[in-house]
């Protein structure tokens, strides 16, 4: 699993886990993940706590009210139909394509 990041506009699909996000907006989507995905979830607080993500239908996690973070850090937790979540550590805004330390 990869972490793609693309700054407030749509990126082509890749074998990835990618982010479209920036301080306005924030949209994730997971790609190439073993186990369907069942949430997503950001921290902006190193862990502490975990803001919920909506899917979208165009197969994109969002906030609910479409805005970003705020933050240009954060910790992004998946969870998969299997029960395992991958948490990513460090997704800065301007990364473009991050190694997700492990599958589900």
């Amino acid at each position: 699993m990869v972490v793609s990041y693309i700054s407030n506009i749509p990126t082509s699909i890749n074998p990835s886990l990618n982010i479209t996000s920036g301080s306005v907006s924030f949209s994730l989507q997971v790609l190439n993940c073993n186990y369907p995905i069942t949430d997503l979830e950001v921290s902006t607080d190193g862990a502490q706590t975990w803001e919920p993500t909506v899917r979208q239908e165009y197969n994109y996690f969002e906030r609910d009210d479409k805005t970003g973070f705020g933050k240009d850090e954060v910790i992004v937790r998946v969870s998969c139909a299997n029960g395992n979540q991958v948490i990513i550590p460090n997704v800065t805004m301007d990364e473009r394509e991050i190694l997700a330390p492990v599958n589900c």
